[in-house]
């Protein structure tokens, strides 16, 4: 007799709605447009996820909306202020990137994307 087991998946994720998008613009002026001078930076911060078995968030992230060329593995993050933050480092001054993330539990099972949010790289 085969007996029928039933695996319940549940991945129940809070909205990762990131909160704030901050840009951390390079020091001594300028326009901050790609000079090469120095790679810029965009630092992320967002309510951070209370599920249990929680094991880290990815950030995705791509110069044009919904396109994420490349992705990062952000761990856990730092908790400041309330919030997860991160910062996207080594990206190119005055460019434009659109990013999203999620959350991933120790199972490797992740949630959908977060609201996408755009901003300049400063």
């Amino acid at each position: 007799m085969k007996r029928k087991i039933k695996i319940k998946l549940q991945v129940k994720f809070l909205a990762l709605l990131i909160f704030t998008l901050l840009l951390v613009a390079g020091c001594g002026g300028g326009d901050g447009g790609g000079n090469g001078s120095s790679p810029g930076t965009i630092k992320l911060g967002w309510d951070p996820n209370t599920e249990a078995d929680l094991a880290g968030y990815r950030v995705y992230y791509g110069t044009s909306s919904g396109a994420y060329e490349n992705s990062v593995d952000a761990g856990m993050g730092t908790l400041s202020g309330g919030l997860i933050t991160y910062s996207l480092t080594n990206l190119t001054k005055g460019q434009t990137y659109c990013i999203a993330v999620t959350a991933y539990n120790r199972s490797y099972y992740q949630s959908g994307f977060s609201n996408e949010v755009c901003g300049n790289a400063g």
